[in-house]
């Protein structure tokens, strides 16, 4: 799943993903949100993915109609685990205020952090230790504080070494030929 080398990322655009559960306590229209204040800001599109209750995917694409330019986001309902990666590949920032009381190791997070997509996340969860920089997690719950840090990373010139980092982060401790031997010294003491 890791690509071979730290894709590179377009530089005229700023490209947001989520992509999950579509549901409330992920708080999906508060990424909407905080893409249409970043639009006052900067070129930013923003990529949607997932399942989740009608009514509330209903409004979530009802607020992305209603508050970002047209031309600038993208709903696909669900994925297919094999495609993500190729829709990561040119992704800036993965937006992941989720407030879910069994939140663990998002997929999300990791998935996209290999493609060098850098997590703007809440705490919940194992998100902190897995993205392992404090930077990157938001604790306010509020569309400026998410649009904030995005706006924060970019003026400052940090985003390429965080995108190097994210992926680093995953090559040295997620993947496979890392995990394994570890796993296998486990089972063994046990």
């Amino acid at each position: 799943y890791l690509p071979s080398a730290l894709p590179q990322k377009l530089e005229n655009v700023v490209n947001l993903i989520y992509f999950g559960r579509i549901e409330p306590q992920k708080n999906v229209k508060l990424i909407v949100e905080a893409a249409a204040i970043l639009q006052k800001k900067t070129d930013i599109s923003l990529t949607i993915i997932g399942k989740g209750q009608h009514g509330y995917v209903s409004e979530v694409i009802r607020q992305m109609e209603q508050t970002l330019r047209p031309g600038t986001y993208t709903f696909i309902s669900g994925y297919a685990r094999i495609g993500i990666r190729n829709i990561l590949l040119d992704k800036h920032f993965l937006i992941y205020p989720s407030t879910l009381a069994r939140e663990g190791q998002s997929n999300s997070i990791t998935e996209s952090m290999s493609c060098g997509v850098v997590p703007v996340s809440s705490p919940q969860g194992f998100s902190r230790t897995v993205i392992g920089n404090d930077r990157l997690i938001v604790s306010e719950l509020s569309a400026q504080a998410y649009a904030d840090r995005v706006l924060e990373i970019l003026s400052d010139g940090s985003f390429n070494d965080l995108s190097q980092f994210v992926y680093e982060r995953i090559k040295s401790n997620y993947t496979q030929t890392v995990i394994e031997p570890k796993l296998r010294e486990q089972y063994e003491r046990l």
